[in-house]
This record gives structure tokens, sequence and C-alpha cells, in this order.
């Protein structure tokens, strides 16, 4: 078991045994202490000790009622004219304890009270507590309470440190995982749509064109695997909570297109692709995201444009890169596949999600425009809008 889990299990079973060594010492030292002077043979001094200090053993579940209890202890320990070595060490971890846990409101208003018992409470039968002895003890009280305040406060900013880091990290792995999801829907929405093209052109060329057919098996074999393939790396990421960021998905780049246009080439699909500009240089995030947008615009084109041809033009502009997918007039060469009329969408959310921008409608010649914009900054939209102009 690592050292931080052990921790975590046992810290609050520490925080109990502290308190309560806290509280058997300082009763230990009060009967010890009363043991010296003239009252060791009587009970009631050792009770009233007892009493005062073996409270502090719930110091942080009720600090408030055991700051009560001293006080009130401690008062009776005045007015019963008792030595007053039974005091000091409870009240101090007291004082300490609610300015670190108590709201400032609350703390204040026991400073107040502990401090009028210390300067204007019943004489003790000390002879030497005078005036300036309880002066130097209300001193003493003020600047425990100031150290307990600054402690509390330090620590109630840690924990909300750690808690929103917490918060921040649940966030990013839920970020991670709903990118994974959409990688994975993107991966079965291409492989599927690629075998249903390719099924339905061998069905219907099985009898006249053996050739061809066979070729579309084939397809439909390297299809379908590299398809099972990616798919199970993501699952494999799902299934594994210590992945490394870098493993968590695969990242196809702007350099993968010439091999996608390749395939869709292959599955009947035509594709015209022009890159302008050096791309290896942009941010894992932009050229997954480019890859997977121009995969799913194919997509679209080979699902619902069956036997139109299609033209890519991927191109850095200043600080955007741009894509535009342009697909011919369909050409029914074959039956069209039905989807679910979610390729735009997911294209759409993509492109917003990056802080880009989206386009997409028939042109003048009767075919398909989609025309993407990617800021190729690596920070987030929240944090661009954040940055003064």
């Amino acid at each position: 078991m690592a050292v931080s889990s052990w921790l975590e299990r046992y810290r609050p079973w520490a925080g109990l045994v502290f308190d309560w060594a806290v509280a058997v010492a300082a009763a230990t030292i009060s009967v010890a202490l009363i043991g010296d002077t003239e009252l060791a043979g009587t009970p009631q001094p050792y009770a009233l000790a007892l009493v005062h200090t073996l409270p502090l053993a719930w110091r942080r579940r009720h600090p408030q009622i055991v700051m009560a209890v001293v006080v009130a202890t401690g008062l009776l320990t005045a007015v019963a004219g008792y030595d007053p070595v039974i005091l000091g060490l409870a009240l101090i971890v007291a004082v300490y304890t609610v300015a670190a846990l108590a709201s400032i409101r609350r703390a204040l208003i026991w400073l107040g009270v502990v401090e009028a018992a210390v300067l204007f409470g019943p004489p003790l039968a000390d002879a030497f507590y005078s005036s300036t002895t309880r002066i130097i003890n209300g001193l003493v009280v003020a600047g425990v309470w100031l150290v307990g305040l600054n402690v509390g406060q330090w620590q109630r900013a840690a924990l909300a440190h750690q808690q929103g880091a917490a918060d921040q990290a649940r966030r990013a792995v839920t970020a991670e995982r709903l990118r994974i999801a959409r990688e994975l829907h993107d991966v079965v929405a291409h492989g599927m749509s690629v075998i249903a093209v390719q099924a339905g052109t061998g069905r219907l060329l099985l009898k006249s064109d053996p050739g061809t057919a066979a070729r579309a098996l084939q397809v439909i074999e390297a299809t379908s695997r590299d398809a099972l393939a990616e798919m199970r790396r993501l699952l494999d990421v799902l299934r594994d909570e210590n992945a490394l960021p870098s493993e968590l998905a695969p990242a196809p780049r702007i350099s993968d297109l010439d091999r996608l246009a390749a395939g869709f080439g292959e599955s009947g699909l035509a594709v015209a692709l022009r890159i302008d500009g050096t791309t290896d240089t942009l941010p894992p995030t932009v050229q997954a995201s480019v890859y997977r947008i121009v995969q799913e615009a194919l997509t679209n084109v080979l699902r619902h444009a069956p036997g139109a041809g299609a033209r890519v033009l991927v191109r850095q502009v200043e600080s955007f890169i741009t894509m535009e997918i342009t697909n011919d007039a369909t050409v029914r060469a074959h039956p069209t596949i039905r989807g679910a009329g979610m390729g735009l969408e997911g294209i759409r959310e993509r492109a917003l999600a990056f802080g880009g921008t989206f386009d997409a409608g028939p042109t003048d010649s009767g075919g398909f425009r989609v025309a993407v914009s990617l800021p190729v900054d690596r920070r987030s939209p929240s944090q661009r809008e954040r940055e003064p102009a």
C-alpha cells in the first residue's frame, strides 16, 4: 500500500489518538502538580483537574463545548480557592483549537470570554497572581489565539487547494473520456460506413463483376481489422485508470491524411487531397481534430453521396488552420446508405469546442461543402477569453 493511501486511511484515527494523548498528558501534569501542594490530601482538586483536562480528547469534534468546559472549570478552580497549578495547558490548547476550527466570529467571541476571565475573573489562591501576571496571561492567550487562527486559515486554504486540484483532475479525466468516446464514435462511424458501402457494392456486382466484388470484400476485411484494433486500444485505455495522458488514445496527425485518402480511394471514393503549409509543428490536439473532422466529412460523402468525388484542402492561415471538404454532385451508382444524421453535428461540436468556426451547405454545382476553421493556439477558448486585449 502506498504511503499516501495509508495516511489517508488512518488520518482520522491518528488525530483521535493524538488528541487523547494531549488530554492524558495535560491531566497527568495537573495531577502531578497537585501532589506537590497542600491539596494532595483531598479528592476534589484531582476530580476538578480531570474534568478540566480530559475533555481535550474531543477538542476537534466539539471545540466550542470543550472550550466552555475548560473555562467553566477554570473559573470554578478560582472560586474554590485552589492552587492555580491545575490551570494553564488545557486553556492554551482549547484557545488554539477554537481559533483554528471555529468561524472567525465565534473565535472572536471565545477570545473575549477567555480574556475577560483571565483579566477580570475571581482572584486565585496564588498570592503572586497580580495585575501584571493577569496582563501577561492575557497576552499569552491572545498570542495563542492568533497562532491558531493563522494555522486554521492555512489549513483551510490548503484543503481548498487540494479540493480544487482534485476537482480539476476529475474534470480532466471526464473531458478525456468524452474525447475518447468521440474518437470511438468516429472510428465506428467511419468503419461501418465503409463496410456498408463495400458490402452493397459487392452484393450488386457479385454476379456481373466477381473481381470487383472480391476487392470489396478485401476492403471490408482490412477496414474491419483496422477499426477493431483501434477500438481495442481505446477500450483498453478506458479500462486502465493509471494510463498516462500520452496513452489515453491514438493521436492521428495531419500527415496521416494521405493514408486516410488512400483508404477512401479503395472504398470507391476518389479523394483529391491538398495540404498547404507546414503542419508538423502544430499541437497534437489540433492535428488530431483536423484528422477526425476530415475523416467524418469524407465518411459523410461516402455514406450520403455515393459515386461522387471529393476534394480536401487543408491550409494554415495566420493563427488558424482551415479545412474545406467539397464533394461533387451525387452519382447514384448504388443505393444511398442511410445514417443517423449526426455526422455534421459531430463536426460542428468539435469545431465549437475547440473555439473554431463551422459552416456547411450545398454548392451551386449540386455538391456539398464543409468548411471548418480551428485556432492553433494551445490554450483553451476560456483561457483565450480571459486574456486582456
